[in-house]
Order: structure tokens, then C-alpha cells, then sequence
């Protein structure tokens, strides 16, 4: 019988990154180039609504046993190989640590501050913690709000100050902005893989 700690053991550890090719694509196609020809400030605010609503559909009627079981998905664009085994409820942990930590660097690049903190994979992983119903109510709250806090305290959208992120390099505050809801989309993705696992499962 196969345990989590088998499972756990055969995949890389968190802050591992991607992929050699997908590295590549993100460092010199999507960084530099989508990340910006894609960026619209109120497309992606209808844009993470519209993903987060589906995130929240996809966990309706899930116990809180199915919202912790572990599932472990097939490898996926933009998803690191240690986050490839995760519950639902890990999920939206996970989506609730990065929002925020981009939230606040969004703030900080639009007001002239760069963050002194580099950035790092391995340290946005869920802590698991809270309880499943704690995860859902505080993943509706984040999701519901932040853009609206992104709009009520941005400073200068326009700021040409950048901060790093560890796979795409440089990004102003409008590409992190831009990230928010294409962070979303990967993990949408992967959700309906857990779901469809839990269901398998059963």
C-alpha cells in the first residue's frame, strides 16, 4: 500500500521550480512579453473574480473529510512538482498566502517601495493549520476583497519599479496584478483534477 510519505518521497521539494523547458518559456516568453501584453488592470479584476467563483463551485458539497484528502495530480504548466500532491483545502491555503504576499508587493512597487524580501516558492506552501471550513470561509473573504483593497490603497499603477519574481523576473506592480488572476487559472486547473480524483476515489 502506497503512503503519503512514499508519495511525498518521489516528488522534488518545494522550491524546486518547473520544468527546464517550462523555466524557459516563463523566464523569456511570459515574464517579459504575455505578462505585459496581457496586462489590463479591470480585465484581470473581472478576470480573478470570475476564476475564484469557479474555484468555489468546483468545492461545493465536498465534506470536510474530501476537502483534506490528498491527491495527487498529474504534472501540470506552471505547477511544481511538490505542490502536485495537495488536498483542496491546502489549495486555497496556498491561494490565500501567495494573494496576499502579492497584494502587499503590489501596494509597496505603486508607492515607490520595493519589497526587501526575495521572493520564494518554498515558503507560500500551505501550513496546514486551520480547519477545512476555516480554509473555505477565509479563502471567500480573500477572494472577495482584495482586489477592491488593491483599488482602495494602490498608489501610482503606472510605477516602473519592479520586483522579482523567482521564475519570470522583473514584474511592475501591474504584471504582479496581472498574476493574481493567472495564479488562479493554474490552480483551477489542478483543483479539477483533485475533485475528479476525489470522485474516482469513491
Amino acid at each position: 500500500m502506497t503512503t503519503d510519505t512514499d508519495i511525498v518521497a518521489k516528488l522534488d521539494k518545494p522550491g524546486a521550480g518547473v520544468p527546464f523547458i517550462q523555466s524557459l518559456f516563463l523566464r523569456w516568453i511570459v515574464g517579459p512579453v504575455l505578462s505585459r501584453l496581457q496586462a489590463d488592470w479591470e480585465k484581470d479584476k473581472k478576470r480573478f473574480d470570475a476564476i475564484s467563483q469557479k474555484l468555489l463551485q468546483e468545492i461545493e458539497g465536498l465534506s470536510d473529510a474530501q476537502l483534506t484528502t490528498k491527491i495527487l495530480v498529474p504534472p501540470q504548466p506552471g505547477l511544481e512538482d511538490s505542490s502536485r500532491y495537495w488536498s483542496a483545502a491546502m489549495l486555497l491555503e496556498h491561494l490565500i498566502i501567495v494573494g496576499e504576499a502579492v497584494r502587499g508587493g503590489i501596494l509597496s512597487l505603486s508607492k515607490g517601495v520595493v519589497p526587501n524580501r526575495k521572493p520564494d516558492t518554498a515558503k507560500v506552501k500551505p501550513k496546514g493549520a486551520a480547519t477545512p471550513t476555516e480554509i473555505v470561509e477565509a479563502y471567500k473573504k480573500f477572494s472577495s476583497t482584495v482586489m477592491a483593497e488593491i483599488d482602495r490603497d494602490i498608489g501610482d499603477k503606472d510605477s516602473k519599479l519592479v520586483y522579482a519574481h523567482p521564475w519570470m523576473g522583473p514584474f511592475t506592480c501591474r504584471q504582479w496584478h496581472w498574476l493574481l488572476p493567472t495564479h488562479q487559472a493554474i490552480h483551477l486547473r489542478q483543483l479539477r483534477e483533485i475533485v475528479k480524483g476525489l470522485r474516482n476515489s469513491q
